[in-house]
């Protein structure tokens, strides 16, 4: 590969062109195959897949400027906004032979884009026949591809099923030396669950042994996505509440415990995730690969907060426990973006949620506006039940909630400015 320098710029064809020959430098047996597929019939985000080959090349760049841009790319043409495309099942299937080469640098990278690819939807109207399929490697599964009769279905499964393939080796790299490489086995693996039971015989049996404390959350999230939310699945959790006394991994096995068995979660763990709830800014900085998996769960400007997830648990309680609960852990939480997300939960919970009624516009993580989609009716004081009255006076009360600037309350027709609707509660 011609001599680059590391910040130089490249325009996407720039870059193409310097990786659309195998740099003879470099081990490219881990790329058998790639010529043995008609690029030009498959189809990415910016039309024929024709650039695959190079940007899978540059992957192996000694240059990390490259790697990152050709990775960027692959971002946006294989996989794009949640959308996959005819070419991300042959690309999966290269990125996991780079993966079994140890001097691959951007193993994390790739892991994170075979997730997306697991959980990708295909959105193409047009619909061309795939005449390539043997070269997937997919063997009996095409039989059972060939039942489904919905063409994007059938894609979007035979895409999954070319990522599931890599489990073995998500599962060896999930053991890595490299945290961030552990983490994002972990975050590839919990996205294929129609292969739960393949996968979470392996990790169970990993939390009862010796760990560092981001490895087991990790293992914990992981396990979380892939188990159904059911009662019998909740032992797992229960063991490990029981078993470890590091705070963080007490707070998300109690939440995954919360989930499964509602009203029946024992107190102490309810007792646990609202104490959680009002210390968060205490966890330390080191905790990063923790929550990691939740940044991903959760796609907004205030996902990395630990409170989205447990605000979001507790209406598994029902109603009016579950907003009792919230209540009483919002009396006690002292963060303005904390405070928000349980004010916002606890309004759905007892207004109804606003799923298509408004979209919202993040500032930062100081100011937020909703725009409405639809008119909302405004309510009626004398027909607000009491326990919808009793939430809005505590949100009135709440000093931290309107440290951030935002018309929330106005989704749900009500007085948005605080010292309105105050007035309107006394009138």
């Amino acid at each position: 590969m011609p001599d680059s320098p590391e910040n130089e710029a490249l325009s996407p064809g720039e870059l193409i062109a310097l990786y659309e020959a195998p740099d003879p430098t470099i081990d490219n047996s881990f790329l058998s195959g790639i010529y043995d597929i008609d690029w030009a019939q498959l189809d990415h985000a910016h039309g024929e897949a024709t650039d695959v080959p190079a940007l899978l090349r540059a992957l192996l760049s000694d240059t990390y400027a490259h790697r990152d841009f050709a990775l960027e790319l692959l971002f946006e043409t294989v996989w794009h906004q949640g959308s996959i495309y005819r070419a991300s099942a042959y690309a999966a299937r290269f990125l996991m032979q780079l993966l079994t080469y140890d001097e691959t640098p951007c193993k994390e990278g790739i892991l994170y884009l075979l997730s997306a690819f697991a959980e990708g939807y295909y959105g193409h109207v047009e619909q061309k026949e795939d005449t390539q399929e043997n070269q997937l490697q997919l063997g009996s599964y095409i039989d059972t591809l060939n039942t489904i009769t919905d063409a994007k279905l059938r894609l979007e499964r035979k895409t999954q099923a070319v990522v599931a393939q890599g489990i073995p080796l998500f599962l060896e790299l999930s053991t890595h030396s490299d945290p961030e490489i552990v983490m994002a086995a972990l975050d590839t693996l919990s996205r294929l669950p129609d292969y739960a039971a393949t996968i979470t015989p392996h990790l169970e049996a990993r939390l009862v042994q010796k760990a560092d404390m981001p490895t087991k959350a990790n293992l914990i999230l992981a396990l979380h996505k892939l188990l159904s939310q059911t009662a019998e699945h909740a032992t797992v959790f229960e063991q490990v509440f029981q078993r470890e006394d590091n705070e963080i991994l007490q707070v998300l096995a109690a939440r995954a415990v919360l989930v499964r068995r509602g009203v029946d979660t024992p107190t102490t763990m309810i007792t646990t995730l609202q104490h959680a709830s009002t210390v968060i800014d205490t966890i330390p900085e080191n905790s990063h690969y923790t929550w990691s998996l939740e940044a991903h769960f959760y796609p907004s400007p205030m996902a990395g907060d630990q409170a989205v997830t447990i605000a979001e648990a507790f209406a598994a309680l029902g109603l009016p426990t579950s907003a009792h609960t919230l209540m009483d852990t919002l009396k006690d939480i002292t963060v303005s973006r904390v405070a928000y997300v349980f004010v916002e939960n606890l309004l759905d919970l007892v207004f109804g949620g606003t799923s298509g009624k408004a979209s919202a516009r993040y500032q930062g993580l100081d100011k937020i506006t909703y725009t409405l989609q639809e008119p909302i009716t405004p309510r009626v004081r004398n027909n607000l039940t009491s326990l919808q009255q009793d939430t809005l006076r505590l949100i009135a009360d709440h000093d931290p909630f309107w440290e951030i600037e935002h018309n929330l309350l106005e989704v749900y027709g009500l007085p948005s400015e605080r010292s309105t609707l105050r007035e309107w509660l006394d009138d």
